[in-house]
């Protein structure tokens, strides 16, 4: 089977693929969801004590408590919301796994989902395993915003959830108070369940700022918003999420994980909980001063190249039109483009479900600087 049928296959990740041609070629793999920086030395030593301290006991199922404390307090320090840690807020197995089992906890057969394009996999999936129907809503192209009449228009009667992720991956784009006050009229009065992704609330750029769901009081109460520790801290593979959600959607969430997994790993929930509270980077401003520094060098870059940037708000990902260099498609350009120049870059194509070819690629600049700059110097020499 060749590259260009795996990655349509849904019994094959696209992640996988591209990581198989990165090692091929020996490219540079910009494809990747993950970043080079290395663990922060005072959560590597937090963790250290953790293990020493022989804390190695299997977790209550929901999440230790001076983990979910945490979080709670973090939320009400950050954005001034609440969040009862003993019946709202429960730790998972990663941020896929919670909206997995969010999705498969709400939507039963004939159930409708309302996604918006680009969009990953794994929501499909987990919708059509239930047997629900997921609705496809395209970011307006360029700029992948939301429009909220078209919204409108596609809510019906077995509409149950709307999805959306803000900070956007991949287009990078950040949902305003604006738009969550659209969302918010549109749900009102209904039955609709949000399911809110925010994966990369701490990777925002350039003064913006993360706005959360329940900071609007319909939304409060219909809202289940997700994100990632291992994520936020540059830990990914510790594998450790939350879900904040009011009483009534924990418990239908809860009942669901509990028969999914026993616990989530002690020893990285205690870190993370010893870490939050030390306040050692909960505003964030450290992570982000680096990932702003490579977004700017990543894009001052392409200024001496005939590709053109569509300049990212948030996440570590970058987007790039190709149009005025090549007239290939997303696939077979980002396949030359390793196989030539010893760059990986992701298709935008493989986040839709039709034939949508719009001639750009997403590049992960979350690189050590040896490696992007680099990456630069070759697409400074793409033809």
């Amino acid at each position: 089977m060749d590259i260009f049928n795996l990655l349509k296959s849904r019994n094959y990740s696209f992640s996988q693929a591209f990581n198989e041609l990165a090692e091929k070629y020996n490219a540079i793999n910009m494809a990747q969801e993950y970043n080079d920086f290395p663990c922060n030395i005072h959560l590597q030593e937090s963790l250290l004590d953790v293990v020493k301290n022989n804390t190695h006991k299997q977790a209550p199922v929901h999440g230790v408590m001076e983990l979910r404390q945490a979080i709670s307090k973090l939320y009400k320090k950050e954005y001034n919301v609440e969040y009862s840690p003993e019946t709202e807020v429960t730790i998972s197995s990663g941020a896929i796994q919670a909206i997995y089992t969010t999705i498969t906890s709400l939507i039963k057969e004939g159930d409708e989902v309302l996604l918006f394009e680009p969009t990953y996999g794994y929501y499909v999936r987990a919708i059509e395993e239930r047997g629900g129907r997921p609705i496809f809503v395209k970011l307006e192209y360029p700029d992948f915003k939301i429009e909220w009449e078209n919204v409108r228009k596609r809510i019906t009667a077995q509409t149950k959830m709307i999805i959306i992720n803000t900070p956007h991956n991949p287009s990078g784009t950040l949902l305003s108070s604006d738009d969550l006050v659209s969302l918010q009229r549109i749900i009102n009065g209904t039955n609709i369940v949000i399911l809110s992704d925010e994966v990369y609330r701490n990777f925002i750029f350039d003064t913006k700022k993360h706005t959360v769901p329940s900071q609007f009081d319909i939304l409060r109460e219909n809202s289940i918003i997700i994100s990632s520790l291992g994520r936020s801290y540059n830990v990914s593979g510790w594998k450790v999420g939350y879900v904040l959600a009011n009483a009534k959607y924990s418990n239908i969430y809860r009942n669901t994980q509990f028969y999914q997994q026993s616990s989530v790993n002690t020893p990285m929930q205690y870190t993370f909980a010893n870490f939050i509270n030390n306040n050692i980077l909960t505003d964030n401003c450290e992570n982000n001063s680096i990932y702003k520094s490579k977004r700017d060098l990543f894009l001052e870059g392409l200024k001496d190249t005939k590709f053109k940037a569509i300049p990212t708000k948030g996440t570590y990902f970058q987007l790039v039109d190709f149009s005025e260099v090549s007239d290939e498609s997303e696939y077979e350009f980002a396949i030359r483009l390793a196989k030539e120049y010893n760059v990986l870059a992701m298709p935008l194509s493989v986040f839709y479900h039709d034939t949508v070819d719009n001639k750009i690629l997403r590049f992960n600049f979350a690189l050590d600087d040896d490696k992007l700059m680099r990456a630069i110097e070759s697409l400074k020499k793409v033809k």
